[in-house]
């Protein structure tokens, strides 16, 4: 984050939802309405980023915007042409270097 400097967005206190505040786990959205509901903001505006399929999951079932973050060196890339995904797990986009997530708040 401060890298990025996307810091600058954020109160990094309300940003982290400890897994033992939800009993149930990814892809149940309970984490990011828990976080979304601490921050007092709407899933509709909210960006998620995950690096598993599990992270896009839980962010499309609330309706949050979902950003998979995936490592360059990785082959797999979620697009909608996988063809063999379903469209719950394609996220809005994706992106090799967090660095890219500065142009998408922008």
């Amino acid at each position: 984050m401060e890298e990025t400097k996307l810091n600058r967005y954020f109160n990094q206190g309300n940003l982290i939802i400890e897994p033992y505040e939800s009993k149930i786990s990814k892809p149940h959205a309970d984490p990011i309405l828990k976080m979304c509901h601490q921050m007092n903001i709407q899933p509709k505006d909210t960006l998620v980023v995950g690096d598993r399929v599990s992270d896009i999951v839980a962010a499309n079932l609330v309706g949050c915007w979902s950003v998979l973050f995936y490592r360059r060196n990785l082959e797999i890339k979620a697009s909608p042409q996988s063809g063999n995904m379903l469209d719950i797990e394609i996220p809005n986009y994706s992106i090799s270097d967090l660095r890219d997530l500065y142009m998408l708040i922008k």
